[in-house]
């Protein structure tokens, strides 16, 4: 069952997940799921997959609020990752858009991904 939620992002996820595009926040809820299930089937993966330490002295709450919609299972696997790591799930929302974002620039996935 899908779950609607909102997860504010930074300028830098938000440029992140619009790519070269002018895409308004509204619209950034589909890529923003999309990036989230990517980075939870990369567990582990490959460098940068864990929340950074230094960005855990960001303060929460600043920058521009996106709804999702995403189904139940990823958002609770994203829930409890989160708390692995020691972060809201919010915080680790942001970081999946910006893990997403890096492994498309460098060719690591397509961009036909974005489109399935």
């Amino acid at each position: 069952m899908p779950r609607i939620v909102n997860v504010i992002l930074g300028e830098i996820s938000l440029r992140a997940l619009r790519g070269e595009s002018n895409t308004e926040a509204t619209s950034l809820g589909p890529p923003l799921a999309l990036a989230i299930r990517y980075y939870l089937t990369e567990k582990d993966a490959a460098p940068g997959w864990a929340y950074p330490r230094f960005r855990r002295e960001l303060i929460e709450g600043e920058g521009v609020r996106v709804q999702i919609t995403i189904d139940e299972a990823p958002w609770e696997a994203l829930e409890r990752e989160a708390d692995r790591q020691g972060v809201s799930a919010e915080r680790l929302a942001e970081h999946a858009a910006l893990y997403f974002a890096a492994h498309l620039e460098t060719g690591r996935i397509g961009r036909s991904v974005l489109e399935d």
